[in-house]
C-alpha cells in the first residue's frame, strides 16, 4: 500500500520540491529542494502522512505515527537535483514532536540506478536534536556522499518512524549544496 501511494504522488512531489539546481541562494549554499508540502495537497492520493493536523508554515506538515511508518517521499535523479556531482549536502527540515518519546530519522539514501541497492543511507536523529516537545525546532544535518554515487541514482529524501508510535511532523524541508 506504501509503494502505490507514494508512487501516485511522487511525480507531483518532485515538481512542487525539485530546482534545477541553479536556483536560491542562501549564504553560499545552493537550495536544491525547497518545500512547505502545501503545494501537494489535492494532487496526491489521499495518505495520512499529508495532514492539516500541526503545520509551521501554510496548511500541511508530513508526519509519522504508530500507524504511518513513512512519510511521503522525495525521489528524483541526482542529476535532475544538481547538475554537478556533490561531495556534499544539507537537509535542514523543521520538526514537532508531540512528546518525550517522540523519535523519528529524517533520513536522506540514494539507491543505485542499476540494481537498487543502497549506495548511502544516513539520517538525522529528530529525538537528539528537539529539546522542546510540542513546538517547531529547526533540525539540521551535512551529508558527505560516497564516491560511489553517481549522477544516475536516485536520491530519497523521507521521516522515518524509526521505531516510535507517537507523531512526528516534519515542514519547510530542504536540500542544500554545500560542496
Amino acid at each position: 500500500m506504501r509503494f502505490s501511494i507514494l508512487s501516485a504522488g511522487l511525480l507531483l512531489f518532485s515538481a512542487a520540491c525539485s530546482s534545477d539546481g541553479a536556483t536560491g541562494k542562501v549564504g553560499d549554499h545552493s537550495t536544491l529542494i525547497n518545500t512547505g508540502f502545501d503545494d501537494m495537497a489535492g494532487w496526491v492520493p489521499a495518505t495520512p502522512s499529508l495532514t492539516k493536523e500541526r503545520a509551521r508554515s501554510g496548511l500541511y506538515s508530513i508526519k509519522t505515527d504508530k500507524d504511518i511508518e513513512y512519510s511521503l517521499t522525495y525521489r528524483q535523479l541526482l542529476a535532475d537535483v544538481v547538475s554537478s556531482k556533490p561531495r556534499k549536502l544539507r537537509l535542514t527540515g523543521w520538526v514537532n514532536t508531540s512528546g518525550p518519546d517522540a523519535d523519528a530519522i529524517l533520513s536522506l539514501q540514494i539507491l543505485s540506478s542499476k540494481d537498487g541497492s543502497t549506495v548511502f543511507n544516513e539520517g538525522v536523529n529528530v529525538k537528539e536534536q528537539v529539546k522542546k516537545p510540542g513546538s517547531w525546532q529547526q533540525v539540521s544535518h551535512e551529508f558527505v556522499l560516497p564516491e560511489k554515487a553517481i549522477s544516475t541514482d536516485e536520491l530519497r529524501v523521507f521521516l522515518w518512524r524509526a521505531g516510535s508510535g507517537a507523531p512526528v511532523y516534519l515542514d519547510d524541508v530542504e536540500l542544500q549544496l554545500v560542496e
